[in-house]
């Protein structure tokens, strides 16, 4: 028989502070009991398993040996970040043997659809941003440092005009999409897929940092066409971020759908 293990903050406040959450198992998905906590929760892990009792008596001792218990069993105070590393970790333990890079969707979706039904029994309208609060964290522990860290870039550069030159493709190498960012690297991938200069790219040079030697040519990119570069590489990377854009896609169309829902009713 299959079960839930869940992790929730009991003050959305207090995300991502030191904070109170509270650790525990179900058999049922979107759990009623989580009500009663009160109209702050915020659901940040909900896993289906099947030796959950096994993994929530693990979790809890762990907890106990790590964080300040302040309540019953299952409700402990600390460093948010790293009482859901630790859950992570003993989830992992328990499910997995090897670590294999991969975005998660419909544990994500699950959790997202769990917090809008919450919102709903305490009358409350959340923004996009607070529901989707828990992504960031789960992509923490599914993907490597720097495709989330890209990630993160990727959420600011949407706030850019779309057709301003204002990304260096030395991001790219960052982001691990090209391993080096030599000029001829950069300009066989604007090549390879047929950016258009002046309008996809353009090239200048940086600064003579001293008087000898060449300056260093750049290439400056447009959002839309470093973002295409991003989701067109066949590295790991590339395949992560295609992951999360489709998972970007569905929360924006769940909350949509909700937001319409609640107009109706």
């Amino acid at each position: 028989m299959s079960g839930y293990i869940y992790f929730i903050c009991l003050d959305v406040e207090q995300y991502e502070t030191n904070c109170n959450i509270k650790v525990g198992l179900s058999t049922k998905t979107h759990n009623g009991r989580l009500l009663h906590y009160g109209s702050k929760v915020l659901v940040l892990r909900q896993i289906r398993c099947n030796n959950y009792f096994s993994i929530e008596t693990q979790l809890i001792e762990q907890f106990k040996n790590k964080f300040k218990l302040v309540k019953g069993n299952e409700f402990f105070n600390g460093d948010l970040r790293i009482m859901l590393q630790t859950f992570d970790e003993i989830i992992q333990a328990n499910q997995l043997n090897t670590i294999q890079y991969s975005i998660d969707i419909s544990i994500i979706l699950d959790e997202v659809h769990l917090n809008l039904c919450l919102y709903e029994a305490h009358s409350m309208r959340p923004t996009k941003e607070t529901v989707c609060m828990s992504i960031m964290h789960r992509l923490a522990y599914m993907i490597p440092d720097e495709v989330l860290a890209t990630i993160l870039k990727l959420m600011q550069y949407k706030k850019l005009d779309y057709s301003e030159f204002q990304i260096n493709a030395d991001e790219l190498q960052n982001a691990k999409v090209i391993v080096s960012n030599r000029r001829d690297k950069v300009k066989n991938m604007i090549i390879r897929y047929d950016l258009i200069e002046n309008k996809d790219y353009i090239s200048t040079y940086a600064k003579r940092v001293t008087k000898y030697g060449k300056p260093k040519k750049l290439y400056m990119l447009t959002y839309s066409s470093f973002f295409r570069l991003l989701i067109s590489s066949d590295s790991l990377a590339g395949r992560l971020y295609r992951e999360y854009v489709v998972l970007d896609n569905m929360i924006a169309d769940i909350y949509d759908q909700w937001c319409a829902q609640q107009l109706d009713n």
